[in-house]
């Protein structure tokens, strides 16, 4: 299998019209910072003019500049969207077919009716993220059946309302300001009429797109960027002349994006959403410094902010693949915000260095949360590890001592030194955490207690990690770390975990003083597995063991006639599976995606929980598909436990599957074929 042939594994062909449009998913396209979900048109009808939304999934564009900071939290806002200015009368078409190319990002759609025939094309491109390209060709019997009006419709979703003036007007190109809160977005449509009339029409709604004649062929330029770069964004638009110009340069975008590291898997299924999964992480984050996006991607489904836990279990597939630039840029934007973060962190917690911000903030110019935290979980103290751990893999893999030196460090070392100033000797000699506020990663636990089993793992990473960087650069580069010393007596003391054992169970309990009954088959996420998927500490222990053969046990719905799985449990019990070396339970976990419904039945993409518990509105949830690339990509090939590893979780059904140059740290690219699951 080629590299294309392994992406186009995962092609969408549609050739039936959605009779039930609740079991319709619109499909995801975007470019890294530009993107949103279209409809079995082509558009973005779902929802549009304060109509109930009648399928799962939001559908408008949404771009990475357009964001508001208007309260005490910074969230991207829902842009615009295309749609039938006044409905489709056309009826069901005669016949029909979608489809979505991978390795190009084209989706087309063509409908046929009598009397009428449509085709509309979208495609992004990831080299000028700010850029949608829409052609659009009809034919009609006669100028009565002419294509409906399509609006580039504008959303107001920011307490503020919206605000928009004209800022050009041509009979080709019509540019719009648009604010909403603190958002100031530059929105521009272009129009090149290669057959047929088309009038552009700026309104307060947006800009309509009004045909004329039996038959038209257009080829348009969507944009977007922030007011200021208005003027960055009106030349790229002035380069494309054509429809056959952008597809160019977007396959070449593309081409370039895919790279040369891929896996082949001998089960349709699990190749094509590989593939997919990594296509739309693609859609969703770019090369560019600056915040992820949400774990929605620009679905614009969800949250309108990025979770640092959540980008940190796609962040290793990246490094896999050999997409540095996308991992690298997510951990300087991070060293960018240190110092805001470090005020945070002794405003809230009273406390050293960096507790790295649950729901975090979009721009440089944040408050702090001046007037209150949003939500209790901005205080879940295991999340100051999820960027040390990225920067330091990045690090690995980059091999650059100067990067090191200047973004790694910092953020290990001030991870650390949060959890060194947080952390106190209980009586038995380990090392606990007793903090107020603070919450853990199981939210169906409690506030404030004790001893958090997932800030213990995490306290763990960092000073451990931080001691390590330390000492070799202060070989290095000649940095010294007088603090490492007492990150190096925590660790041999060792921190509190015995104070959390349960020891008729074996397992850790999430926090101190739980009871083991009040937890076991109530908890949303499996903590006691983090050292297998999320922490890498090195180690397979007897406790690890136990939860790990535990794990259904341990979370809400796992068990019993009809599975529910919250959040990305089910997709941790992939992964953990890969690194424990247990190709029945990878098994296990992968024919449970469909029936829990937590994957699609076309295996198109995966929820963010279960669908049958009714986050209806939670498709494409990047998090999991990280999750799910780790997972399928290490049962074949991994190093989470330090040594190379090959085919230790390799199902028997994958016997002949196949890796390309896939990626690890000191530069090195591994490819082969696992002709049996070895164990």
């Amino acid at each position: 299998m080629t590299m294309i042939e392994a992406v186009r594994a995962g092609n969408v062909v549609r050739e039936n019209w959605p009779v039930n449009p609740r079991a319709h998913l619109s499909l995801y396209l975007g470019s890294g910072s530009f993107g949103g979900c279209f409809d079995e048109f082509g558009l973005m009808n779902n929802g549009y003019g304060g109509a109930a939304a009648d399928r799962p999934g939001s559908t408008f564009l949404m771009h990475a500049d357009h964001w508001d900071g208007t309260g005490n939290q910074q969230v991207w806002l829902p842009l615009m969207r295309l749609a039938w200015l006044r409905g489709y009368d056309h009826g069901i078409p005669q016949t029909y077919r979608q489809t979505l190319d991978l390795y190009t990002g084209l989706l087309e759609t063509a409908l046929q009716h009598p009397g009428l025939q449509v085709t509309i094309r979208n495609r992004f491109h990831p080299g000028q993220r700010d850029l949608m390209g829409l052609e659009i060709a009809y034919t009609a019997d006669d100028s009565a059946k002419c294509l409906p009006p399509i609006i580039l419709a504008l959303e107001a979703y920011a307490p503020a309302g919206r605000q928009q003036e004209v800022l050009r007007t041509t009979v080709d190109q019509v540019t719009l300001r648009v604010r909403s809160g603190t958002a100031d977005t530059a929105v521009a449509l272009r129009a090149h009429a290669l057959a047929g009339e088309l009038r552009l029409l700026p309104t307060d709604a947006g800009i309509e797109m009004r045909f004329g004649g039996d038959s038209g062929h257009f080829f348009l330029l969507i944009g977007a960027a922030s007011y200021e770069r208005v003027d960055g964004l009106t030349e790229q638009m002035n380069g494309y002349e054509t429809a056959e110009s952008f597809a160019e340069a977007a396959d070449a975008g593309w081409q370039a994006r895919w790279g040369d590291a891929y896996i082949a898997i001998p089960v349709a299924e699990h190749q094509a959403l590989w593939a997919r999964s990594l296509y739309y992480v693609f859609c969703s984050y770019s090369p560019d410094v600056r915040c992820p996006a949400p774990p929605g991607g620009w679905t614009g489904d969800g949250w309108g902010y990025s979770f640092p836990q959540d980008l940190s279990y796609i962040h290793p597939a990246l490094l896999r693949l050999g997409h540095l630039d996308i991992a690298k840029a997510w951990v300087e934007f991070y060293a960018r915000m240190i110092d805001g973060v470090r005020a945070f962190t002794k405003e809230s917690f009273g406390a050293d260095g960096t507790m790295w911000i649950w729901e975090f903030p979009i721009g440089m110019d944040w408050n702090g949360f001046a007037d209150g935290a949003p939500n209790r979980y901005h205080y879940e103290i295991h999340n100051a590890a999820y960027p040390a751990r990225m920067a330091r893999e990045t690090a690995l893999y980059l091999g650059d001592a100067d990067w090191t030196l200047d973004v790694c460090w910092p953020i290990v070392r001030e991870s650390a030194r949060f959890y060194a100033s947080v952390l106190a000797k209980e009586e038995d000699g380990g090392w606990g955490i007793h903090l107020t506020p603070s919450m853990g990663q199981d939210e169906s636990g409690g506030q404030n207690q004790w001893n958090y089993l997932c800030s213990l793992f995490s306290a763990e990473y960092c000073l451990r990690t931080a001691a390590q960087l330390a000492g070799e650069l202060a070989a290095e580069l000649g940095v010294e770390a007088e603090e490492a010393k007492r990150w190096n007596e925590v660790l041999e003391d060792g921190l509190a975990y015995e104070r959390l054992l349960d020891r008729e169970k074996g397992i850790y309990r999430t926090y101190e003083n739980q009871q083991l009954r009040e937890q076991t088959g109530r908890q949303k996420h499996p903590v006691q597995l983090n050292p297998l998927f999320a922490i890498p500490l090195g180690r397979m222990d007897d406790r690890l063991r136990q939860a790990y053969r535990n794990r259904y046990d341990l979370c809400v719905g796992a068990t019993g006639a009809k599975q529910q799985f919250e959040g990305w449990t089910l997709p941790a019990f992939l992964i953990a599976s890969a690194h424990a070396g247990d190709s029945a339970g990878l098994s296990r976990g992968l024919s449970e995606l469909v029936p829990s419904t937590n994957v699609s039945p076309e295996w198109l993409q995966i929820y963010e929980s279960s669908l049958s518990l009714g986050y209806t509105y939670l498709p494409y949830y990047t998090t999991s598909h990280g999750l799910y690339l780790q997972a399928v990509q290490d049962a074949i090939i991994h190093d989470y436990h330090g040594e190379i590893v090959i085919g230790s979780a390799c199902p028997a059904e994958w016997a002949g599957a196949a890796y390309h140059n896939l990626r690890f740290p000191g530069g090195r690219k591994r490819s082969g074929v696992v002709e049996a699951a070895e164990h």
